[in-house]
């Protein structure tokens, strides 16, 4: 794709929506997602496809009736978006800009917000979603029963041993592949973390509590079916807890803090809700955990 530079012509009300939508994504899953949508509006398309590398898709027999943009973080390719219909001049100047923001913001956030190891989002990308959930559901308290997503926190079970009798070079393999079977489980909607070591954060949507135990259960266990390179068999401890308005990010990540701890101490493997803890008096509501996520061997 030849390089564009956004001049007067096209500096009109129709790029300014789809800029914004672009330029507030906090994750690459919603860039990747406001970039499939902002296009599908911008050039009238019902079909828009965006093929990522890591997705192992692989495009052939492009038509002549399908628009195509190659798209680069500035180092290496990326993948393509691809457009069903052919575009006129004026919508392909758009679109043309909207694909470079794409990748400026596609490069920023790699740079800023992704853990190198795992390429899930790192600390940083967790405070910011979690900022914006909840200045999101504060916007509208009524909404919160139905909008509220839940916070899911888990860890390895005994991963201090798995670095102990493998090495540090083999830890590292099973955050790998522990990743690649987030990747492969969850939603696009659903955003992942690693939010340090072997603990790891996800962000569940338009989901029930319910729902939300029976997917964490369903991924613990394909954890635990999974052969890692040379270590073999890992398991994982999970907590889950909703997002409440009335708490902050801190207090929020206490209540999931509580949950996995629940987990560990009930002997490893399994998942506990807090609401659900709560209610039988397992933990207590009003107690306050120290400023960071307690971490378990």
């Amino acid at each position: 794709m030849s390089k564009f530079k956004l001049t007067q012509e096209f500096a009109d009300a129709t790029l300014c929506l789809p800029m914004l939508e672009l330029a507030s994504a906090t994750s690459l899953s919603e860039l990747d997602k406001q970039l499939v949508t902002q296009v599908k509006i911008l050039a009238g398309a019902f079909r828009v496809y965006l093929h990522k590398h890591s997705d192992k898709v692989c495009l052939i027999n492009i038509s002549t009736k399908k628009t195509r943009f190659d798209l680069d973080d500035g180092k290496k390719s990326i993948g393509q978006l691809v457009i069903e219909g052919e575009i006129d001049e004026s919508h392909y100047q758009r679109l043309a800009f909207l694909v470079q923001l794409y990748q400026y913001q596609h490069r920023t956030i790699s740079q800023v917000s992704m853990d190198k190891l795992t390429r899930l989002g790192n600390r940083a990308a967790l405070d910011k979603k979690l900022e914006s959930i909840f200045h999101s559901l504060n916007r509208d308290r009524r909404a919160e029963k139905h909008r509220a997503p839940f916070i899911v926190l888990f860890d390895i079970d005994y991963f201090k041993k798995v670095n102990d009798d493998f090495g540090h070079l083999y830890g590292d393999e099973v955050l790998v592949h522990l990743a690649q079977l987030m990747k492969a489980t969850f939603r696009e909607s659903d955003t992942l973390f690693r939010y340090g070591g072997e603990e790891f954060v996800i962000v569940l949507n338009n989901i029930s509590s319910e729902d939300t135990l029976a997917v964490m259960n369903r991924f613990k266990d394909k954890v635990a079916r999974y052969q890692f390179p040379l270590v073999g068999k890992v398991t994982i401890s999970v907590g889950t807890a909703r997002v409440n308005a009335k708490l902050n990010p801190h207090d929020l990540l206490n209540r999931v803090d509580k949950a996995l701890y629940y987990s560990k101490s009930a002997g490893r493997n399994q998942v506990n809700s807090f609401e659900d803890l709560s209610e039988r008096g397992l933990v207590k509501t009003e107690e306050i955990c120290s400023d960071d996520i307690t971490i378990f061997n």
